[in-house]
C-alpha cells in the first residue's frame, strides 16, 4: 500500500466517522424528542384521569341542588336544608380542588360552546340572547368541557 491509498482510506474513514457521528446526534435528538412527547402525554393522561369519577359525581350534586331548591320555603325542613347545603358545598369544593369548575352562565350572553338552550322565553328585563335561568349547572374539568349548562335564554321583549 502506498501513501495515496492510505490517505484515501483515511479520508473515507473520516467521512464515515462524520456520517456515524451525525447519525448518532440525530438519534439522540430523536430520543430526547420522544421522551418529551411521552412525558407530555403522561401528564395529559394524569390531568384527566379522574374525569370518569367526576362525571359520575355530578348527578349527585344535581340531586342535592334540586333537594335544596325544592325544600326552600318549608320551615320545618330548615336544619335538613342547611345540612344538605353543607354537603353540596363540600362536594363542590372537593371537585374544585381537582380542577372542576362550574360554568357561570346566568345573566351572560348565551354561549353554545358551553351551554345547551332548553327553551327561549320572552323577558322584559333581560336582553335578547342572554341567559335568564340555569336549569342544570355545567362544568369544565381542567379547562375541558365536561358537561354543558342547560339554560333558558331570553327571546327579548314579548311581542304583542
Amino acid at each position: 500500500m502506498n501513501m495515496t491509498d492510505l490517505l484515501n482510506r483515511l479520508d473515507e474513514a473520516t467521512l464515515q466517522a462524520e456520517k456515524n457521528k451525525d447519525l448518532y446526534l440525530r438519534t439522540v435528538a430523536d430520543l430526547d424528542t420522544y421522551r418529551r412527547k411521552v412525558q407530555r402525554e403522561k401528564q395529559e393522561l394524569a390531568k384527566f384521569a379522574l374525569q370518569p369519577l367526576v362525571e359520575e359525581l355530578l348527578p349527585s350534586v344535581d340531586h342535592l341542588e334540586m333537594a335544596i331548591e325544592a325544600s326552600k320555603g318549608a320551615d320545618e325542613c330548615k336544619s335538613l336544608i342547611v345540612g344538605v347545603e353543607m354537603v353540596c358545598s363540600q362536594i363542590k369544593k372537593t371537585l374544585a380542588s381537582f380542577g372542576v369548575e362550574e360554568i357561570s352562565a346566568a345573566g351572560k350572553e348565551f354561549d353554545p360552546n358551553l351551554e345547551d338552550c332548553v327553551s327561549h322565553e320572552p323577558n322584559e328585563s333581560v336582553a335578547e340572547n342572554k341567559v335568564v335561568k340555569v336549569t342544570r349547572a355545567g362544568y369544565t374539568y381542567n379547562g375541558r368541557l365536561l358537561r354543558p349548562a342547560s339554560v333558558i335564554v331570553s327571546s327579548g321583549k314579548a311581542k304583542a
